[in-house]
């Protein structure tokens, strides 16, 4: 799922009470990943890249609570 999509929806899991978090993978990687096989970017930018979207869920989840 688009990163967007699944910002836009962290909104509506908060008010689920069986929703304790999130749990992401492709949402993670997919993009990183494509340009890192196909080479246009190197290892150190792939791991950046991964980092920058988790770190972007991380901090948009506890956000979400308060919408």
């Amino acid at each position: 799922m688009p990163i967007e999509d699944l910002v836009e929806r962290f909104g509506s899991a908060h008010g689920e009470a069986w929703c304790k978090g999130f749990a992401v993978g492709r949402t993670i990687f997919w993009d990183a990943a494509e340009t890192w096989f196909s080479g246009v970017v190197d290892d150190e930018e792939a791991v950046r890249q991964f980092g920058d979207v988790f770190t972007r869920l991380s901090q948009t989840w506890p956000a979400a609570e308060a919408t």
